[in-house]
């Protein structure tokens, strides 16, 4: 009975060691992501952290947060990426008429913009 019981046992853990994690064990790096590439904005919240993403529906806006706020903004074109990750941290970007803004912020109480035209 013994080894029917190491067996049952043994099985279990190949089901557990192959079966697919969530996307949060797999190290998800950001807890709020908002993409946008319609003409309309996108906001999303959670403890800690806020992200926002707005575009006239000519280019893409990209805003990640971790436990601060992320500010994505683009109009007449172009791509914007603004990444913060820290408590009380901020990342702004912004673009217009086809320009690239890319602005990343790590640690405690950073602070960052980027702007192109």
């Amino acid at each position: 009975m013994k080894s029917r019981n190491v067996v049952i046992g043994f099985a279990a853990a190949m089901l557990f060691a192959f079966a697919p994690g969530s996307a949060h064990a797999k190290g998800k790096k950001f807890t709020l992501v908002c993409v946008e590439k319609n003409n309309t904005t996108v906001d999303h919240k959670a403890t800690g952290g806020e992200c926002f993403a707005g575009s006239d529906g000519t280019g893409k806006a990209t805003a990640k947060a971790t436990l601060g706020f992320a500010d994505s903004e683009l109009s007449t074109g172009g791509t914007t990426t603004a990444t913060v990750s820290g408590s009380g941290a901020f990342s702004g970007a912004t673009a217009d008429s086809g320009g690239k803004s890319i602005r990343r912020v790590s640690g405690t109480g950073g602070d960052g913009d980027a702007s192109t035209d």
